[in-house]
């Protein structure tokens, strides 16, 4: 995930935000149909996703192509606002009520601050809303004190997973056949096909065991993000008065 944030644009703490939206429940369904790890709505999800009920595609089930979609919708929330805590709180509550805040003004967050007053009556974030940006930075807290509160974690070793274009027309069980992947591997790998006996889609990414890590396929080369003065510093989020550096939607 954080090297798909990277390569992005987007800081790798927002990765975080998966751990908010889902705890990184591969199987996470809320109760008003978002779905997958980023709980992306089906409407919205649109726009990033293949989610197609006919070709039995769901890609908001793949965790590493929701990754990408959550990173495109962060990047394109911080563009719009200058600010990563309206990026982050925008995920969770859309653009709706603040379209009208001026750039200039949500680059400091103390001009924007009351926006997450809880006794704000004119604020236009709902509760969850208000509270979701502050729920990010307490899992950022707790990460930074991880050690101390639950020890190392185990570690399980991961096969390398490579991202390749499936044969136009061929089903999900032929391609994974053709492979030599058993069928239990290619449904933990491929989530996002429902059904293995229908054809896939035309250009159709599949994850596939790799010898390496191969997530070239999922990014695909585009230009550099613009910054201020056609600078290109390292992302920052921005925390009140506290700068982190970088290394849904309900």
């Amino acid at each position: 995930m954080e090297e798909l944030f990277a390569s992005s644009g987007v800081p790798k703490e927002l990765t975080r935000l998966a751990l908010v939206e889902s705890s990184f429940n591969l199987h996470a369904i809320s109760y008003a149909g978002a779905a997958g790890v980023w709980q992306f709505m089906e409407y919205p999800g649109k726009k990033y996703l293949l989610i197609d009920r006919s070709a039995a595609i769901d890609e908001r089930l793949s965790p590493l192509k929701s990754t990408v979609a959550a990173a495109k919708l962060l990047r394109e929330n911080h563009q719009r606002f200058g600010s990563w805590a309206l990026a982050v709180t925008s995920y969770n509550h859309g653009l709706r009520g603040l379209l009208r805040l001026k750039r200039s003004e949500s680059k400091e967050f103390s001009r924007i601050a009351h926006l997450f007053d809880a006794c704000n009556r004119r604020s236009p974030l709902g509760w969850a809303a208000r509270n979701y940006y502050a729920e990010f930075l307490a899992v950022l807290h707790a990460e930074s004190y991880r050690k101390l509160f639950y020890g190392e974690p185990p570690v399980q070793p991961l096969r390398p997973v490579a991202f390749r274009f499936a044969a136009a027309g061929k089903t999900a069980l032929a391609t994974a056949m053709e492979a030599g992947v058993g069928l239990q591997e290619f449904r933990l790998l491929n989530p996002d096909i429902r059904n293995l006996k229908k054809p896939l889609p035309p250009r159709f990414l599949i994850a596939l065991p790799g010898t390496t890590d191969d997530l070239a396929g999922l990014t695909p080369k585009r230009k550099a993000p613009r910054f201020a003065q056609g600078a290109k510093p390292r992302p920052q989020i921005r925390l009140a008065s506290t700068r982190v550096n970088s290394g849904r939607s309900r």
